[in-house]
């Protein structure tokens, strides 16, 4: 089953090593989100996250990941829901995957390094200029 990573997990190092097995699919956008780091984490900063936004859009990392490594995915993702997204290719097409959106807000702000991976993603896979842009001008807590 196809997941939409939208924040560290665009790095394919980062989530090649919390989870086997990967696969490389495609880069693709949520249509009507947009991407905050707004989610409540356990060591007190702010994770990134999806919220519906009308006329908004988040780009994010397609990945094959066998079915049988999602608890592991789920665990690592805690504080997070599994839902399945319909998300639009580069070329249009339309699939369904999964990914993971909280509830769980905070007004705190990410760690430095924790941005940095999520730019690091999204230069890694090419995205706009203008959406590394948005990224790099995320307010940090350090």
């Amino acid at each position: 089953m196809l997941y939409f990573a939208y924040g560290s997990n665009m790095k394919f190092e980062r989530i090649s090593k919390r989870i086997k097995d990967v696969e490389y699919v495609d880069i693709g956008q949520l249509l009507n989100y947009k991407l905050f780091c707004n989610k409540k984490s356990k060591d007190g900063t702010a994770k990134a996250n999806i919220v519906y936004n009308y006329g908004d859009l988040v780009w994010g990392v397609l990945y094959e990941i066998d079915e049988s490594h999602y608890p592991k995915l789920d665990l690592i993702e805690g504080g997070y829901e599994r839902k399945v997204f319909e998300i639009q290719t580069e070329n249009g097409k339309k699939i369904l995957a999964n990914a993971y959106i909280s509830t769980k807000f905070t007004d705190a702000f990410p760690s430095s390094s924790y941005k940095d991976l999520i730019v690091q993603g999204a230069i890694e896979n090419n995205f706009p200029d203008e959406y590394i842009e948005y990224l790099v001008k995320l307010p940090v807590s350090e």
